[in-house]
């Protein structure tokens, strides 16, 4: 298990694979930064299979690492087709001020602001009903007890919800009924 800082864990993953060589790295949970164990893996040409990491990095593709999903940015690059072929003319996004929250948010707004022209409105969960404009889809980057405190949003609205992060099986429409 790794500690502290990501910038030490190439230090850490050295260390380790000179004390006790391995055939590859299996697994791993990683949260938002992998980026460290990646490039170690590159740099000694050792596999790393199969982590479970929230954000695979953008040099991905190639390498000694096979990711089993592309994670949140899987989400967000079906979210922001959906949004791009969608009717809907603003969208605004709500999500945590924690780094999965800002990071995704972040590169919706990238990947929007690069392919469409639709208005993007940046809310926290607290000021989302007052960013809420006629004809914008919701797209939300909460987790469960975020989501189920979400005040109920105009049904008209297209909404989008990140798997990924709402880990359980809360139904947003369920912990509104009768609102």
């Amino acid at each position: 298990q790794l500690k502290g800082d990501p910038t030490t864990w190439q230090q850490q993953l050295q260390r380790r694979y000179k004390q006790a060589p391995v055939f590859a790295v299996v697994s791993g949970i990683g949260a938002t930064d992998w980026m460290p164990v990646h490039e170690f893996c590159d740099q000694t040409a050792l596999p790393c299979l199969l982590p479970n990491i929230d954000f695979v990095p953008a040099n991905a593709d190639g390498g000694q690492s096979l990711y089993f999903s592309r994670g949140l940015q899987a989400e967000v690059d079906v979210i922001a087709a959906a949004l791009s072929a969608g009717s809907a003319t603003s969208v605004v996004q709500i999500f945590k001020r924690d780094a999965a929250g800002s990071i995704v948010a972040q590169r919706l707004r990238q990947r929007l602001t690069a392919s469409t022209k639709l208005e993007l409105v940046d809310a926290t969960p607290v000021t989302a009903l007052n960013a809420m404009m006629p004809g914008a889809a919701v797209v939300l980057w909460l987790d469960t007890p975020s989501l189920a405190a979400l005040p109920p949003l105009p049904t008209a609205a297209p909404v989008f919800v990140s798997s990924t992060l709402c880990s359980s099986s809360i139904a947003y429409g369920t912990a509104h009924e009768g609102s």
